[in-house]
């Protein structure tokens, strides 16, 4: 696959569009961020206002208590009375007087107020008369007088109601008598959500360390992430926040106060940003899927008109590389395929015609072949015999001569009657006896011969004059221990490897046997029959014959005895003889 075309053109393809997507998107962000950044600088100075105004309400409301008492001493009597005096009375009316008098000239302030912790005893004044606030005051104050460290009262604190949270700034006057103010965080966000005009933006009051001191359910399910964003507002302008439930982005824009540790938060919808972009967000996101389907049909029309007939053409040059000549290929739509497929079908024929012609010369050739090797045997037979009647006739052994001319007779006569490659195992045993009697005859008391051929074996057939060139050279070149008998014997066996298919002749002899080298010479010889040695052309015209009439399914092996003499074993395959026009039979 890695010199794949259709991976290289999907390749192609992804790299030429990818920048195109990858720049959509950088688009799209670098417009979001701009946008992000432009909104985050407008609604930070609308956050930056209100942080003002309150800033400057808790400065309005820490001096005015400063100046309260710095002026008045009527605050500093209270711890010179009892609870239940007139002077205490006269000195808590007066303050509470005071106190209302004062509270309308600061609009942000809920209330002023004044508690005696030695008496239990709390005088405020507030700027709502509700019943809420001042039993809110009632029951959380003296709480927190009590829990109040020195540090605390150096700066405005947030307070936990059972009403909400609250803003207090608190000054001891003495060990006993504390002045305070305490401002809603419902009141500092009356200004803001008058504001909000856009239902997808929300302002909120957020401590330092996340908490939400507006009642809000929205952001309250978010809470798990505003400690960090609360932390991170502080480097950054906006920050994002979203949404797992109803999958949305928000963004988060934050201004800090100067005087308690809280900061005025705006979350706004980000499609509520994006409103007037419909098109524009849709087409982002629906061009990558565009790409894939383009990509898909430009495949389909690649598959179609490129791969599938390139694919068969691949697929037909392996069947013809596995011997398949009767593949052809379909013709395609494509002009360029049409016209190569059609010269790669026209190329099959003549390949397939070639191929048969040549296999038939082939055949031509091996048959002239072996006929030629078969007439070569016979004169080197004939040199043989006739060496041998000269000898007896020098020797005047004239009885003997007639013999071996009667058999030399029958020799020429079955030559003559029978001109065919293939003949049945007992005519060439036949040939072999003559030939041995002519042996005998000449060595009439040093040589004893031993055919056993078992009647099953006698009609297979075998390639003519195949057997007797082996006996020829045991009895030329084994039979040199003229002081002792000489024994050839030739006997048919079963193949012990594959006996349903095969059967084995040995020729065995007590002569002197192979000589080392001699036996490495014919063994390779055997291996190599291209070129053969005149002085064994007998054994290389036998291995000749046989490869060529059995293609490599007969066998020779040559080897010594354990007596010392030369054992020829030749497998053959089981053929019967031919008596159909030639036609073998399988057994």
């Amino acid at each position: 696959m890695s010199n794949s075309l259709r991976k290289k053109i999907i390749i192609w393809f992804i790299l030429t569009t990818a920048p195109l997507v990858i720049f959509l998107f950088y688009s799209n962000y670098y417009s979001m961020t701009v946008l992000h950044n432009q909104i985050s600088n407008s609604k930070s100075s609308v956050l930056y206002t209100f942080v003002l105004q309150a800033d400057r309400a808790m400065k309005e409301a820490s001096n005015y208590i400063y100046k309260y008492l710095d002026k008045e001493q009527d605050i500093y009597l209270l711890k010179d009375y009892a609870k239940d005096s007139d002077e205490y009375v006269l000195n808590k009316v007066s303050i509470t007087n005071k106190l209302t008098k004062d509270i309308g000239f600061y609009n942000t302030i809920d209330a002023f107020f004044v508690y005696s912790q030695k008496n239990q005893d709390l005088i405020f004044a507030v700027q709502d008369t509700s019943m809420e606030i001042t039993r809110v005051i009632n029951q959380e104050l003296p709480r927190f007088v009590q829990n109040i460290s020195p540090q605390q009262l150096k700066s405005w604190q947030v307070v936990q109601t059972t009403a909400g949270f609250a803003i207090v700034k608190m000054v001891s006057v003495n060990e006993d008598i504390y002045m305070g103010s305490w401002i809603n965080v419902g009141t500092m966000m009356a200004p803001l959500q008058d504001n909000n005009g856009n239902v997808d933006e929300r302002y909120y009051i957020v401590s330092d360390e996340g908490q939400i001191l507006s009642n809000d359910e929205w952001l309250i399910s978010k809470s798990e992430t505003l400690p960090k964003m609360m932390a991170e507002l502080a480097d950054k302008s906006y920050q994002i926040i979203k949404d797992k439930q109803n999958k949305q982005n928000y963004l988060v824009i934050g201004s800090k106060s100067e005087w308690v540790p809280i900061s005025f938060v705006s979350v706004i919808a980000e499609k509520s940003l994006l409103q007037n972009l419909p098109f524009f967000q849709t087409a982002l996101y629906f061009i990558p899927i565009g790409s894939l389907l383009i990509l898909s049909v430009y495949l389909l029309f690649l598959r179609r008109a490129f791969f599938v007939p390139m694919a068969n053409l691949m697929n037909g040059m392996r069947k013809i590389a596995q011997g398949d000549l009767e593949i052809r290929l379909k013709e395609s739509r494509v002009d360029e395929f049409a016209s190569l497929i059609g010269s790669f079908n026209d190329m099959i024929s003549q390949i397939k015609y070639l191929k048969i012609h040549v296999y038939e010369e082939k055949l031509r050739a091996q048959t002239a072949e072996m006929k030629h090797l078969q007439m070569q045997i016979n004169p080197h037979f004939y040199l043989n015999t006739l060496n041998i009647i000269y000898y007896l006739a020098a020797l005047k052994d004239y009885k003997t001569v007639q013999k071996m001319t009667m058999h030399l007779a029958e020799y020429f006569r079955f030559i003559m009657r029978n001109n065919r490659n293939f003949i049945s195992l007992e005519e060439e045993v036949k040939h072999i006896r003559n030939y041995l009697e002519i042996q005998q005859l000449r060595f009439p008391d040093v040589l004893e011969t031993s055919i056993q051929i078992p009647d099953v074996y006698r009609s297979f057939e075998i390639p003519a004059l195949i057997i007797q060139p082996f006996v020829e050279n045991a009895i030329i070149h084994g039979f040199q221990k003229r002081g002792e008998k000489f024994r050839i014997h030739i006997t048919a066996a079963p193949d012990p490897i594959d006996p349903e298919l095969y059967f084995d002749i040995h020729i065995q002899d007590n002569g002197v046997g192979f000589a080392d080298e001699m036996l490495t010479y014919l063994l390779s010889s055997e291996a190599n029959m291209d070129v053969g040695d005149e002085n064994h052309i007998g054994i290389w015209n036998v291995c000749r014959r046989l490869k060529i009439v059995y293609n490599g399914q007969a066998r020779i092996k040559l080897c010594n005895g354990s007596d010392g003499g030369a054992t020829v074993q030749m497998r053959f395959p089981l053929i019967k003889e031919s008596r159909n026009k030639g036609e073998d039979e399988r057994v």
